[in-house]
């Protein structure tokens, strides 16, 4: 049986320009050209969008980087703990088709929302509190405050 062929999507990769953990700024490089918005994303791994239409016609895919993006393929490091979140902007036809599609989805409609649209930087900074509450639902858990006690060990 032949094989299938591939079909490869374009993807834009979008820079951090910002986030929780004290990191020096980057550029901006949104996914095309335009008025830009700015997200905020307190995903731990991020998220990649494959179905974003492309003003020519056609799909482009765009990934926001999770806040632990700096540590993949790296042997040692430390996972930043909850309440962290990356600052990207992105064009805003991008991002309304995004929501226009995916706009119910867990990450959009979570308070506060784990993609969540900021008019600049200084938001961002500015919400920091709020940012701290975001719950992805994969952040570690003491046994204490799940009310997990110690199984008790029987000798026989």
């Amino acid at each position: 049986m032949p094989r299938k062929a591939k079909t490869t999507i374009p993807e834009t990769s979008l820079s951090v320009i910002a986030n929780t953990a004290e990191e020096p700024a980057k550029k901006a490089a949104g996914s095309g050209t335009g008025e830009q918005v700015f997200i905020a994303c307190g995903m731990p791994l991020g998220i990649k969008f494959d179905d974003v239409d492309s003003p020519g016609g056609g799909v482009h895919a765009v990934s926001f980087p999770g806040v632990n993006h700096a540590i993949r393929g790296k042997k040692t490091a430390i996972l930043l703990p909850k309440g962290n979140a990356t600052l990207v902007s992105i064009s805003r036809a991008d991002w309304e088709c995004i929501k226009r599609k995916h706009g119910r989805e867990r990450c959009f409609v979570s308070e506060p929302p784990l993609l969540w649209e900021m008019k600049s930087e200084s938001e961002f900074k500015a919400r920091r509190d709020e940012i701290a509450e975001m719950v992805t639902g994969v952040e570690l858990v003491t046994p204490e405050s799940a009310n997990v006690e110690r199984a008790s060990v029987n000798e026989e």
